[in-house]
């Protein structure tokens, strides 16, 4: 029985007879449900050390932007097998997304672009942008899933996020097909609403009149987002996803994120709300020849090239200054600072330091480990985990001794250059009042990276206004009262 079959097997869904507008619930999460999504693709990602990732269905750019973030030096093969998996940096070479959506498009392409270069202090500042070492490839395509583009064929890492649930019922038989099938990446990575979730919306017995019913009347079930086509249970979902791995070489492994940060107060026990797969290729190291395009996939339109940009590396990336000179830049920092211990993240977050190691991290500790017995690299519980936290000390520091004079501050008497003119409640009106700073953010400022695209996709694709991609619209609101199926996770 396929997933389609199942679904219209289903057990029925209390008629709308029963609904009680009164009964919706408000349920939270922490981090956003979006933010949860988005750092399971990232620890996927890292910890499979992908380098070229293709983002299936990117909508306006979201996860896009988040990948497109530097990472904080130099690609070093030899680091990235002993760090440790979660504090892994993702160092990417290329990227891509597709959508079928031209106006989805244009919004991603605002997001991708590189940033203005960023420029080396010319003095010491604890603030600077962040420093690229490492070039960056971006591309968007336009078209359909079930189009074949053998540029992909060079993409390990593909990401599907809350993706297939909007796929016509013509598509979707050919996701796996064509994405498992014909490109055969090293990893797939599928996000989809949890249906099994959904009952925890709205009080036992009542279904919330701003649900969407099923838009293809193969069920009775009523889904989060007005262009969902499905939205599958735990157990359709890992059938389908079992189905998909042995029809074409793949293991896979189901999982979730996003769960309440309060119980349920009937006690109904709380599923994830979105449902996650990992699709890995049982030959992780060569790829079987592409089967014969079929019929469908030679009709279909073609991939169209939007945009490609390219992020460049900082001008200084992997030329090294001598190491003598970058030894002893640290002990100027260790000076200004008047401590003879730090760690190798502090001596990174310094204004020189970084730029004259042209970006390494091997290049720095190479410099400290060269110093002879003045210096000291040790190990600490916590670098155990993250290499940064590792301890670097100078045993040759001395203290400067200061040369300011001492005041007796057990005395009584206040001078007039003590008395402060502006210490007085006659003085407060002649401040003016304060500007109001405060900034509205987006669902992608408030994760950091994104930009303010929010917008309503125009129609094209399907023949209707159908958006497969990534539509961060239909994903947020996850800290206000969920009063509304449009708010609630996708």
């Amino acid at each position: 029985m396929d997933a389609h079959q199942s679904l219209a097997a289903a057990v029925s869904i209390p008629s709308s007879e029963l609904v009680n507008e009164s009964g919706l619930l408000e349920v939270h999460f922490r981090p956003f449900l979006w933010e949860e999504r988005h750092a399971w693709v990232l620890r996927v990602l890292r910890k499979e050390q992908a380098r070229a990732v293709l983002d299936i269905g990117c909508g306006e750019g979201s996860l896009l932007s988040t990948l497109c973030q530097p990472p904080q030096t130099l690609f070093d093969p030899a680091f990235q097998e002993i760090e440790n998996p979660a504090y892994r940096d993702l160092y990417l070479e290329r990227l891509a997304g597709l959508d079928i959506i031209p106006t989805e498009l244009v919004k991603a392409e605002r997001v991708v672009a590189p940033p203005p270069p960023a420029v080396q202090p010319a003095q010491k500042t604890w603030i600077r942008d962040p420093v690229r070492w490492n070039p960056l490839e971006v591309k968007l395509w336009q078209g359909s899933l079930d189009s074949y583009n053998p540029e992909f064929d060079s993409y390990d890492f593909m990401v599907a996020m809350e993706v297939i649930e909007h796929l016509p019922e013509d598509v979707l038989p050919h996701f796996a097909p064509m994405i498992l099938g014909c490109y055969k990446p090293k990893c797939l990575l599928v996000t989809t609403p949890n249906f099994s979730f959904n009952v925890l919306f709205t009080k036992p017995g009542c279904v919330d009149p701003g649900a969407f019913p099923d838009p293809t009347g193969r069920t009775n079930r009523h889904f989060r987002h007005d262009d969902h086509k499905f939205e599958w249970t735990e157990d359709e979902f890992r059938q389908w996803c079992e189905d998909a791995a042995t029809a074409f070489g793949y293991d896979v492994e189901v999982g979730g994120v996003g769960e309440p940060i309060a119980d349920d107060p009937y006690g109904r026990p709380a599923p994830f709300a979105s449902q996650t797969a990992v699709f890995r290729r049982k030959d992780p190291l060569s790829k079987h020849p592409r089967p014969a395009p079929s019929v469908r996939d030679i009709a279909a339109a073609p991939h169209i090239l939007t945009a490609c940009h390219i992020h460049e590396a900082h001008p200084s990336a992997g030329i090294r200054q001598p190491l003598h000179e970058i030894r002893r830049r640290i002990c100027e920092a260790l000076d200004e600072s008047q401590y003879g211990d730090t760690t190798i993240r502090e001596l990174w977050n310094d204004w020189k330091i970084p730029f004259m190691c042209g970006g390494s991290l091997a290049c720095l500790l190479e410099t400290i480990q060269e110093g002879g017995s003045d210096w000291e690299v040790k190990a600490t519980d916590e670098s155990r985990r993250n290499r940064t936290a590792t301890e670097v000390i100078w045993k040759a520091f001395v203290p400067k001794v200061s040369t300011e004079p001492e005041y007796d501050h057990e005395s009584s008497d206040v001078s007039e250059i003590d008395v402060d003119p502006y210490d007085s409640e006659e003085h407060d009106e002649k401040w003016p009042a304060p500007h109001n700073t405060s900034v509205a953010l987006t669902e992608s400022n408030d994760w950091g990276w994104g930009a303010d695209t929010a917008g309503v996709p125009e129609s094209g694709g399907w023949g209707a206004a159908q958006d497969w991609g990534t539509d961060i619209d239909d994903t947020t609101a996850d800290d206000t009262s969920n009063s509304a199926w449009a708010q609630k996770p996708a």
